[in-house]
């Protein structure tokens, strides 16, 4: 006998399931409300986590600028005890540097006797001869003259000659005498002219060139002094800038440790909550599924209505047929009872009259049990049919599903947060990347340029290496010719020429003879130094403007009419400033410009 009991009960593990998810839901406001205290501690520890995140990081960007301002305050300060120990040296230079002035004048005069006794020795080379030759001459003529002074002494006896005689003998007698002297005069002046006066002077004039080098030397570099005691008050004033800066940053970064063990704390706080906004979005995922779950509990509990009034018949036949059953096994017991009756019936003849009674009640209920029979298997049949419908095993594998898929969207559902972390994590990594090859773009693009630069520069240099003895070549050469005219406009005489060599030595050509710088007197040195300098002006800066600014100090007054006369000689120039407290220019100028102070 089949039973219908077991296929109606298939989909109470899915009803169950679904009312253990109700009632799960059921329990999700609870959960929130439990889940609101923390949320609010989590935003609340976000918050603060945020504050103390930045205020970290201004103490660590804090840090690392008083970091960099002390390399920078040490560099500043090791660049001052340079600046001070180069200011010193220069100082020690300036009594050097003070004497310039009296050693060129010294030089200039020592080069002047030089040069004076170099002309005084042409002449006594000159001299020498004539002065031999007056000699020779004078012992010739000496008999002559005593026989002549003679005669004109016996000639006094005549009267009438002795007026003229006595004038001629006293005439002659004083020729002879200015003769003898001037030969004495000149004899004396060759001994006077000794060639190792010079041989004495020129050592001190190289001396003198040395002395004034140096000093030179020492007053170029004095101009140094301004720029380096420049550079260092605005060291100092640097140095002032960074030390406020740094003690403006000393409260900043003090509080680093501190800042460093509160955002620590924190952050174990906020993990210590354990997400509770995941927990909260994984709570309203599940109740925004509450509608699906009560539409599949209502689908369920209509479907189980059909199923039991679809069944409901079944068992009333069933209960119908299991009555039958009784009746039957009733009726086989009261068969059996019968049958035993029957026998005894027939073993005890008074009952034979009531055999017919019992067969035909015995036919009767063998035909009812057989209808009976009949309908059990039609319903039998009916209930297999029916069970074919439901496909009980269809329904077991798609609750299995639906399980399946349940623990898999919760297992993704906790697995969402941590995948939303790792995608920010690579998309980060991403940009960085982009940023990094991009910069890597223009790093090459940067290193291709200055590969350019580097072998434009290198070429330059070859070129300018190869070509700068030739191009230094033609300035001197177009300054040298330059410097000869105006040296010929200066001195205002087409006779002279000047030179300036590779050496950077100046020679000037006088009457068919090169004379060197150093052999020049002081007037022609300082003409032909201006010439070189004003031709400097002309080629190297193309102008025709020329200032001089106090060009008349430590010279004497006639040097400074020298000057003033061949500036005024000067046609090349369109135009001349002279900025000077000296009133020499003052006859020659077109414009006279007077500046006062006024206290």
């Amino acid at each position: 006998m089949l039973s219908a009991s077991s296929d109606s009960s298939e989909p109470q593990p899915k009803l169950a399931h679904l009312e253990a998810q109700r009632q799960a839901i059921a329990t999700i406001e609870s959960q929130l409300a439990a889940l609101a205290p923390q949320i609010a501690a989590a935003d609340a520890l976000e918050q603060e986590l945020a504050v103390v995140h930045a205020q970290l990081r201004a103490a660590e960007q804090a840090a690392q600028e008083a970091t960099h301002l002390e390399e920078q305050i040490q560099s500043a300060q090791l660049r001052l005890v340079e600046l001070e120990q180069q200011l010193a040296a220069l100082d020690a230079q300036r009594p050097l540097a003070a004497t310039l002035n009296q050693k060129q004048q010294e030089r200039d005069r020592l080069a002047a006797q030089i040069s004076h006794l170099s002309a005084a020795q042409a002449f006594a080379a000159t001299l020498a001869p004539i002065v031999a030759s007056a000699t020779t001459q004078a012992a010739a003529i000496a008999p002559l003259t005593r026989q002549a002074m003679h005669e004109l002494t016996a000639a006094q006896d005549f009267a009438l000659l002795t007026p003229a005689v006595t004038l001629g003998l006293q005439a002659l007698q004083h020729l002879q005498a200015n003769h003898q002297q001037l030969l004495n005069d000149l004899e004396a002046l060759l001994k006077r002219l000794d060639p190792s006066e010079q041989d004495l002077l020129t050592p001190l004039l190289a001396q003198l060139d040395a002395e004034i080098a140096a000093a030179a030397a020492a007053e170029r570099s004095l101009l140094q002094w301004h720029p380096l005691a420049a550079e260092k008050a605005r060291l100092h004033e640097h140095l002032s800038a960074l030390g406020d800066r740094q003690r403006q940053l000393i409260p900043r970064y003090s509080q680093l440790a501190q800042l460093q063990r509160q955002y620590t704390k924190l952050s174990t706080e906020l993990e210590a909550l354990g997400q509770p906004r995941a927990q909260q979005q994984v709570l309203l995922e599940q109740q925004q599924s509450a509608p699906d779950i009560e539409t599949a509990v209502q689908e369920l509990v209509q479907h189980q209505a059909q199923l039991n009034s679809e069944l409901a018949p079944l068992y009333r036949q069933r209960q119908y047929y299991q009555a039958l059953e009784q009746k039957r096994q009733a009726l086989t017991e009261e068969l059996a009872t019968l049958e035993h009756a029957y026998q005894t019936y027939l073993q005890h003849k008074h009952q034979a009259s009531q055999v017919a009674a019992y067969q035909a009640a015995l036919a009767e209920a063998q035909a009812t049990y057989a209808a009976l029979q009949n309908t059990c298997a039609t319903l039998a049949q009916d209930y297999q049919t029916q069970a074919q419908r439901i496909d009980v095993d269809r329904l077991r594998e798609v609750t299995a599903r639906h399980e399946q898929l349940s623990r898999e969207y919760q297992t993704l559902l906790g697995a969402i947060p941590e995948k939303e972390r790792q995608y920010q994590q690579y998309a980060d990594a991403l940009q960085h990347l982009e940023a990094v090859a991009q910069q890597l773009a223009r790093s090459r693009q940067t290193l291709a340029e200055y590969q350019q630069r580097h072998h434009f520069i290198v070429t330059a240099r070859e070129i300018y290496r190869t070509s700068g003895p030739r191009v230094s070549e033609a300035y001197l050469h177009s300054i040298s010719h330059e410097a000869d005219r105006l040296f010929r406009e200066l001195l205002n005489r087409p006779d002279v020429a000047l030179r300036w060599l590779s050496d950077y030595d100046i020679q000037v050509n006088e009457g068919g003879h090169w004379r060197s710088f150093r052999s020049l007197s002081g007037g022609e040195q300082m003409c032909a130094a201006l010439a070189v300098r004003l031709a400097l002006l002309r080629i190297l800066a193309a102008t025709d403007v020329a200032f001089f600014d106090e060009p008349t100090t430590n010279m004497d007054h006639e040097r400074r009419q020298q000057l003033a006369e061949n500036l005024a000689n000067l046609r090349s120039f369109r135009q001349l400033f002279v900025i000077s407290h000296d009133e020499t220019f003052a006859a020659l100028t077109e414009h006279i410009i007077h500046l006062e102070r006024q206290s």
